[in-house]
């Protein structure tokens, strides 16, 4: 009976592609280009297309899709990365180093982040700091092409803060991957559990990728979304999917505490934005669901377990209220947690509590 069981849950790259269970994250494309492909289908949802299914191929997409059953899974992934270090566990956000909320002091910068403004702040320590050259990270994309956001990568604390904020659209990695390979730089990538996941594979794949990835930053996730979800929510702003030009998913507003948020929407050849409170809005309620990707109905890796740190908002009773946002993270570097920690005060760039 239990070797059956096991049968009956196996699934394969082949297996995740044909139903519909890829989250287009680009890592069997970054792994075996020849073999894989990304595309954006009918569903504006980006995913994988198999071009060559010899056995040698689909096995380079099985050791880092992140939801082929044919790698270790997140738990054993952390285990492997975490638990040698002393790390305590949790059942709820898996190994952790320490535990912080908190936001930047600047409250410009403050109020440009879609929470508290950390995410973008530990990086861009990390590229101060020459802890690393680049942030690999989604941002929007270049002018002229068909869709409105991308992973791109950031060389300097200003480019990378002028990417910030949460971008719910579906993205794939692989040709940031293959531009970076071999440049002899070293990264920070930054992505949703699964993306991070699949990096991780990628990382046990290939040597190379292993040394330039010296740190994964994890975001809290609820769920992915297609990128009809920018469309469907812009249409009710007032603009047309053809002629949108660019949206934003977190606008802040002092009336409303941290998790009423609203979305806005701006229209080609204008200049002002058009905003409603996003739970106005038919699918601006997360827990609807709208347009969600099937494989978040699979998943439970919400706090990025396989990160070495992850942030997402704080909407708890001490913080919500704060309209302006606050972060919760989860630190499982030494050097991050130290990071954190010495920039406590009232007059650091960050305080967190």
């Amino acid at each position: 009976m239990i070797a059956s069981a096991r049968a009956a849950t196996e699934c394969s790259i082949e297996d995740v592609i044909s139903h519909n269970y890829c989250v287009g994250c680009g890592a069997c494309a970054a792994a075996s280009p020849s073999a894989f492909s990304m595309v954006t289908d009918e569903l504006m949802t980006r995913q994988a297309v198999i071009h060559d299914a010899s056995d040698k191929a689909v096995a380079a997409g099985d050791r880092v899709c992140p939801f082929s059953s044919q790698n270790p899974n997140e738990t054993e992934i952390a285990e492997a990365l975490f638990a040698q270090n002393g790390l305590a566990l949790d059942e709820r956000v898996g190994y952790y180093d320490a535990v912080f909320a908190g936001q930047v002091q600047d409250s410009n910068y403050l109020l440009g982040s879609s929470s508290g403004g950390l995410t973008s702040w530990i990086v861009g320590e990390l590229l101060r700091s020459g802890m690393v050259d680049g942030i690999i990270h989604v941002g929007e994309a270049d002018c002229g092409t068909d869709t409105l956001f991308e992973y791109v990568v950031s060389y300097s604390t200003e480019t990378a803060a002028g990417r910030r904020k949460s971008q719910y659209y579906s993205t794939s990695f692989d040709h940031v991957l293959g531009a970076i390979r071999g440049d002899g730089k070293r990264y920070a990538f930054i992505g949703v559990p699964c993306f991070v996941k699949a990096v991780r594979l990628l990382q046990a794949a290939d040597p190379m990728l292993a040394d330039q990835i010296t740190y994964v930053v994890g975001l809290v996730c609820g769920h992915l979304k297609s990128n009809a979800f920018a469309e469907v929510m812009a249409y009710q702003v007032g603009v047309n999917p053809g002629e949108l030009k660019k949206v934003d998913f977190r606008v802040k507003n002092p009336d409303w505490p941290a998790n009423m948020y609203g979305f806005g929407a701006m229209q080609l050849n204008r200049h002002a934005w058009r905003t409603k409170t996003a739970s106005s809005l038919v699918g601006g309620n997360w827990g609807h669901a709208l347009f969600q990707l099937k494989a978040c109905d699979y998943c439970d890796d919400i706090f990025a377990e396989t990160a070495d740190i992850c942030l997402g908002d704080a909407w708890l009773p001490d913080y919500v209220k704060d309209w302006r946002g606050t972060n919760v993270v989860v630190s499982r570097r030494k050097e991050l947690t130290l990071l954190l920690e010495a920039a406590q005060g009232p007059r650091r760039s960050a305080s967190t509590h």
